[in-house]
């Protein structure tokens, strides 16, 4: 491959795509295959409890690596959310973008989890401060 300088590159949509890309090409989620089931069953919890045991699912089960990439990852999207009168971009709207992106099964995908994940996503991304900063 050849050096690509990206101060040429002004679009907005390119970073995300580029940011997808990478998440997406990982041979494992970021989220991992191993904690697939966990997210999952997170949906149905309620409030507090359910902030508390995301929290503890990604401060206790993800490898130390990936939990630093989510936290950097929801920090620039918590921070996109702050333009969202302008770009659109709120927590729902960037974990449809993002979720399918941090967690997808070791088997075959279904359309009926997209959901749940997208609201896991959401979670992480408007409860960043509680579940990210310690």
């Amino acid at each position: 491959g050849e050096s690509v300088d990206l101060r040429d590159f002004d679009d907005p949509h390119l970073a995300a795509a580029l940011l997808k890309s990478f998440l997406r090409e990982l041979t494992e989620p970021l989220l991992t295959f191993e904690l697939y089931d966990e997210v999952l069953n997170t949906y149905n919890l309620q409030g507090r409890s359910k902030v508390s045991a995301v929290k503890e699912l990604v401060l206790t089960k993800l490898p130390d690596d990936n939990y630093e990439i989510l936290s950097h990852l929801m920090r620039f999207l918590t921070e996109v959310t702050q333009y969202a009168n302008e770009n659109k971009m709120n927590a729902t709207n960037l974990s449809v973008v993002f979720g399918p992106s941090l967690i997808w099964s070791r088997h075959q995908a279904s359309l009926s989890v997209m959901g749940v994940i997208n609201a896991f996503t959401q979670l992480l991304i408007t409860h960043y401060e509680t579940i990210f900063i310690k």
